[in-house]
């Protein structure tokens, strides 16, 4: 005979809240809430100024901390703008913690253009810190703003740039 739990014994269902009436009372099953944990495109963070950077290599140019996390939060879309000064190339890339998570992005134009990606990660953590790096190539400026947060649950958040 094998081991069953007491909730499947009586036929109720996983992910289910149990309410009844009181003691000696058949509880009646009702769905759990569900908290979208996944990257959405509802806005929960917004770092706007403008920073930007004429160095060769990658400086930080923009971070946002990251406050209580719930659990099972797993996913974040991040945004941003790039644009150059002069139309040299000028690069971008998404970084957790000082170290590279983001693709590297890349643009000559003089207008701002807006890169996105969403980050699938369970290693996320309170105080993380996701930040913006750039930098400029033939006596461009690099320029970024509108570093934006996209997720379905509320988190605190200090955007604190250098």
């Amino acid at each position: 005979m094998s081991y069953r739990p007491n909730w499947q014994m009586r036929g109720w269902t996983a992910d289910k809240l149990l309410t009844g009436a009181g003691a000696g009372a058949d509880p009646t099953e009702i769905d759990v809430p569900s908290i979208p944990l996944a990257a959405t495109d509802q806005l929960k963070n917004s770092n706007d100024a403008e920073k930007s950077t004429t160095s060769t290599s990658y400086v930080k140019l923009k971070e946002t901390k990251l406050g209580a996390l719930p659990i099972g939060f797993q996913s974040i879309r991040i945004s941003f703008d790039l644009r150059s000064d002069g139309g040299s190339t000028v690069y971008a890339r998404i970084y957790r913690n000082g170290a590279a998570i983001g693709a590297e992005r890349s643009t000559t134009s003089t207008s701002f253009v807006t890169f996105t990606q969403d980050f699938t990660t369970t290693a996320w953590a309170e105080n993380d810190l996701i930040q913006i790096y750039a930098h400029a190539s033939g006596g461009s400026t690099a320029r970024v703003q509108n570093f934006r947060f996209y997720y379905g649950v509320m988190i605190p958040t200090t955007n604190q740039d250098p």
